[in-house]
């Protein structure tokens, strides 16, 4: 199910697609076929965003306690982002003002395929790119928090309306870059215009239960 609604709230209205997703199959109780989900939700960017370069985030309800999904939907339209309570601090929350980074994301594109440079290796193996993503917040979620966490909501933003943040993984950790670096390959984002950052948001995706 799919509706299209116009942010009228900001000097500059825009269209961007609510989406729904019904995927049942989809927990965090233990291991899913994270393959198999990750080629459901690109069949869906594929049909609602074709042949266009977009940055993709995931978030969960659970990092957002005492608030129901409609909540959080409204929330997102509102700021533009799931970052609209300047008080909460997030797990990189220190890298993230030592390098003004304010989005975490990777880019994706659908053309004949779907493309997520960042997850590249899964795509020659034959399997979904966002497979691995997936994998991510339920291996990776566990690394740093102690538990994994399912995708509530995929924020999907042009990816023309982002820059890259001015940083680069090392050995030894994350560091200042005045490096190049193509947004199609970055993963932490700034918003070109901060004070429209509902502009940049273009879809949502909801993965209900």
């Amino acid at each position: 199910m799919q509706k299209i609604i116009s942010i009228v709230s900001h000097p500059r209205p825009h269209k961007m697609k609510i989406i729904q997703l019904s995927l049942p199959e989809y927990h965090v109780q233990d291991e899913s076929d994270f393959n198999a989900i990750g080629f459901q939700v690109e069949e869906k960017i594929g049909e609602e965003f074709p042949n266009k370069w977009l940055a993709m985030r995931g978030i969960s309800l659970a990092d957002h306690p005492g608030k129901s999904a409609d909540e959080l939907e409204q929330l997102i339209l509102e700021y533009g982002t799931d970052r609209y309570d300047p008080d909460r601090k997030g797990v990189h929350h220190e890298m993230d003002e030592k390098f003004g980074i304010e989005l975490h994301a990777v880019a994706i594109k659908y053309e004949e395929s779907f493309y997520c440079p960042h997850y590249r290796s899964k795509s020659r193996e034959g399997l979904s790119a966002l497979g691995g993503f997936f994998e991510d917040f339920y291996h990776g979620a566990r690394l740093d928090r102690g538990y994994s966490l399912r995708i509530d909501f995929l924020l999907i933003y042009d990816l023309n309306k982002l820059e890259v943040a001015p940083m680069k993984w090392t050995e030894h950790g994350p560091r200042f870059t005045r490096l190049h670096i193509e947004a199609f390959e970055a993963s932490c984002f700034r918003f070109k215009e901060t004070s429209r950052k509902q502009e940049a948001l273009i879809g949502l995706l909801h993965l209900g239960k």
